[in-house]
């Protein structure tokens, strides 16, 4: 295989990787409900999840008040530390949401998504930015990709790339509210299943001690069965109703009136 047809399968895949990379997004939130209703959730881990999904919300919605996308080449704000801002809230949000549910088919499901769907798109679009904008090459090799530096790179112009205003106007223009909207939904989920498991494992409980009460009547039923069959049996005390010697017609019904009714049993051994 040619480097040419190499090049031309990989902008291929990258065009594909954008139109699919939503849909996934949907499908990766159902498979994520779906396990919940295998694992069930714990405070720890849900607790440890915050300290990833919220910086990344707050670094969301802070490079969606800088970016204006396809219009000029953003290096202020978030874009003055990390090239891909939206991404990497993206991977802290995912990465969080995987330690809440401590299951690892998801998180290989979310490795898998970011390999074959991030990585291509994030290459896509900076292919397009080094095409449109002079100064990206300049900007490409100051600020990283995903891993941010520590301070904000500073332009030709000697402009600080931290300098600028966040725009509340871009923020709803991008719709990032959406990502709060979605992180709240898929947290109601976790808390509705934690409620969930705990409810039906009152249940099970529940099930479990009437199963251990009824075996434990049925071995009692055997045994005064075996007790009224012996000849050496004395039966006193009856409630009315009931016959000395008679025990073979006694149903679970009578047994349960003379257990309540406090039948006495001895026994007269030869």
């Amino acid at each position: 295989m040619t480097e040419q047809s190499q090049g031309s399968m990989l902008q291929k895949w990258q065009r594909i990787a954008r139109r699919i990379r939503v849909p996934l997004g949907f499908v990766a939130a159902l498979l994520y409900l779906e396990q919940l209703a295998v694992h069930r959730p714990a405070w720890v881990p849900i607790a440890w999840s915050l300290a990833l999904v919220l910086p990344g919300l707050a670094l969301r919605g802070y490079a969606a008040g800088y970016v204006k996308k396809n219009q000029e080449l953003t290096t202020t704000g978030p874009y003055a530390h990390v090239r891909n801002p939206l991404y990497l809230g993206s991977i802290l949000m995912a990465s969080g949401f995987a330690v809440a549910l401590m299951s690892w088919p998801f998180a290989v499901v979310l490795a898998a998504f970011f390999l074959l769907i991030y990585v291509p798109v994030i290459a896509s679009e900076e292919a397009f930015l080094r095409e449109t904008f002079l100064e990206f090459e300049w900007y490409c090799a100051r600020v990283p990709r995903l891993i941010p530096r520590i301070t904000p790179v500073r332009r030709p112009d000697g402009e600080g790339g931290g300098g600028g205003g966040f725009s509340f106007a871009l923020y709803r223009k991008h719709r990032e509210y959406n990502s709060a909207v979605g992180a709240v939904l898929l947290y109601s989920g976790v808390l509705v299943a934690m409620w969930l498991h705990s409810f039906l494992g009152v249940v099970e409980s529940a099930r479990n001690r009437m199963t251990i009460s009824r075996s434990t009547a049925n071995r009692g039923h055997d045994d005064l069965r075996r007790l009224a069959g012996s000849g050496g049996d004395r039966v006193s005390g009856f409630p009315q109703g009931l016959e000395p010697g008679r025990f073979d017609w006694l149903d679970r019904h009578d047994l349960s009136r003379a257990m309540l009714q406090g039948v006495r049993l001895s026994t007269q051994f030869p």
